[in-house]
């Protein structure tokens, strides 16, 4: 018998979560599943962990390949896969024993071709999960312009995160389309995939549940530091412009892209900026230069009005006048603004009454 949703988890350096998050699928209430673990030569005992579960259960296959990045191993999974559905999960997450049945059982109900759900977002160091739905997305969504308006314009704008994990997709139209996630992205290989598959999906259903538990380790900042990242924003902006010429639209989504830009334009200036940059003055000092030089960077801040707060403005005003100390004046004193509202988020946290319906579950246990 086909399986309904074929799971498929790209591993790499995560022993100490795998057990937990393999418990949690294996649980699932849908049982009509086949789990895909794709092993990218981790170097620790993952590879070791996910032989031992696929002698345990039948529903499970492994490949081990060769260290290729998270797209090779996802891309991989899809090609084994013979599920009428492919659904992916981070091997450090973790799900509700009900998500794959409710959003198979939305999939069948509808004949949709995608089908999205809600989310947690753990924080490891505030012990808490926090729901996130997505109220502005009908149960139903049917027809490409609807999808285009609906589902593709707040994708394209990140309202709508451009995560794999909380969304199934048929299988059949991936495989017609060729669509596969980049591999020659270093990171937000999930936009790209996200942006190609939903286009071409013509009946996407959105279950308004939060049904998948995405562990963030920090609170704090999300930030990390890359050296390529400025490059990968811009290939970003490439693939979204392609995007639009396929979609065959201008006007507002192009509006809501270029914004995208600019907020994505001052998040990696604040990066550039923070502690987390280990380069010397001179090299933060170059990059910060070439960030502030270029064409496209130029050209959307003029034009994008962004409702923002006050370091954000001063970063804006230091673009536009193209003066370096008060952009990075400003990124700085909006960081160490952030580290204090997270010191006092900290200890609310420390000195509120146990909850433990909200706190950050390492296994199945739903919150």
């Amino acid at each position: 018998m086909q399986p309904c949703v074929s799971i498929i988890l790209p591993i790499y350096k995560v022993e100490a979560y795998l057990p937990a998050c393999l418990d949690s699928i294996l649980a699932s209430m849908l049982r009509e599943i086949e789990v895909i673990l794709v092993d990218d030569g981790s170097p620790d005992r993952c590879g070791e962990i996910a032989d031992h579960y696929a002698a345990l259960d039948s529903r499970i296959k492994v490949i081990h390949q060769q260290n290729a990045g998270s797209s090779s191993a996802r891309n991989a999974g899809v090609r084994l896969a013979v599920g009428e559905y492919v659904g992916f999960v981070d091997p450090d997450d973790w799900i509700a024993d009900d998500m794959f049945s409710a959003m198979y059982a939305a999939a069948k109900r509808d004949d949709a071709d995608a089908v999205i759900c809600g989310l947690y977002e753990c924080y490891e160091d505030l012990d808490t999960c926090i729901p996130v739905r997505y109220p502005f997305l009908p149960r139903l969504v049917v027809g490409q312009e609807e999808v285009h308006r609906t589902i593709m314009t707040p994708l394209l704008s990140g309202q709508l995160h451009a995560f794999t994990w909380n969304k199934i997709f048929r299988r059949s139209i991936l495989l017609q389309h060729g669509i596969e996630s980049p591999e020659d992205m270093p990171l937000m290989q999930d936009v790209v995939f996200n942006q190609d598959a939903l286009s071409v999906m013509n009946r996407i259903a959105y279950v308004d549940r939060s049904l998948y538990y995405f562990r963030r380790h920090s609170a704090s900042n999300t930030m990390k530091f890359r050296l390529d990242v400025f490059d990968t924003l811009l290939r970003l902006l490439q693939e979204k412009e392609k995007c639009l010429l396929r979609l065959h639209t201008g006007g507002e989504s192009r509006k809501v892209v270029e914004e995208w830009f600019v907020r994505q334009t001052l998040q990696t200036i604040q990066v550039e900026c923070s502690s987390v940059n280990p380069l010397p003055y001179a090299e933060r000092r170059d990059r910060l230069r070439r960030i502030m030089d270029d064409e496209q960077v130029r050209r959307m801040i003029k034009t994008v009005q962004l409702k923002t707060n006050p370091f954000q403005e001063a970063v804006l005003y230091g673009l536009r006048h193209q003066s370096r100390s008060l952009v990075q004046t400003a990124a700085i004193l909006y960081n160490q603004y952030r580290r204090a509202g997270h010191k006092l988020r900290q200890l609310l946290a420390s000195t509120r009454p146990s909850q433990s319906q909200n706190k950050v579950s390492g296994g199945s246990e739903r919150v």
